[in-house]
């Protein structure tokens, strides 16, 4: 049964690949493509073709798209209209496994333009006891973009949320580790610095605990 379904998930991860690098480029109006994984370099001169990868998958992006083009509003929700039945397709034949990994991964590597349209597409991490969820990983990553976005979406996502641990105990980790960014992230997320759970050896607050570490401004903004 495994083997049947490992094409669709083949197939599904290379399309949603295509889809999202397509829709990023042309939502963003970029020239070309960029690797986010360092290649080989090519011999060949004659073919300058970028390529983004998904999940070891890799796709051919077009190099003249224009923003002014007036179809540009058009394609954009004719994607969107195929990659939410993509996604509609894939969770029917239970093959949702690698566009869920990618979801995780875009928010820990802070990928915002890809999770915009895994979000856009209907595409939810379905999560286990203590997982740690998309939130969870950028809080732990500092990247707070991408919790903005996570939260925004939270009456849609059901992995908008913390689930291997609450705010509060990422702020302390956080703290023990001298980590501004990811604390800043869970202070985003609703983290309590005031909290008896925030709170390090001897009761000092993560605050203070970055005040003696010289970071004196991670309350701000």
């Amino acid at each position: 049964k495994a083997k049947e379904v490992e094409p669709v998930l083949q197939l599904g991860r290379s399309a949603m690949a295509w889809l999202c690098d397509y829709a990023e480029h042309f939502r963003t109006g970029v020239g070309k493509a960029v690797n986010r994984e360092p290649q080989e370099e090519d011999d060949d001169d004659d073919n300058d073709e970028k390529t983004s990868e998904f999940g070891g998958s890799s796709v051919a992006l077009p190099q003249d798209v224009k923003r002014e083009d007036p179809a540009f509003a058009a394609l954009l929700k004719q994607l969107e209209h195929v990659g939410k039945k993509l996604v509609q397709t894939l969770k029917r034949n239970k093959a949702m496994r690698h566009v869920e990994e990618a979801f995780n991964e875009a928010a820990t590597s802070g990928r915002t333009g890809r999770l915009h349209w895994l979000i856009k597409f209907r595409v939810d991490v379905e999560l286990t006891f203590l997982q740690p969820s998309p939130l969870d990983l950028a809080v732990e990553a500092g990247h707070e973009a991408v919790c903005s976005m996570l939260l925004a979406e939270k009456k849609q996502l059901k992995c908008a949320k913390c689930n291997s641990c609450q705010p509060n105990d990422h702020l302390k980790k956080a703290a023990m580790s001298e980590n501004v960014q990811s604390a800043r992230a869970a202070l985003l997320v609703g983290a309590d610095p005031c909290a008896m759970s925030a709170q390090l050896a001897g009761k000092r607050s993560a605050l203070m605990a970055f005040a003696a570490a010289g970071e004196l401004n991670i309350a701000e903004g």
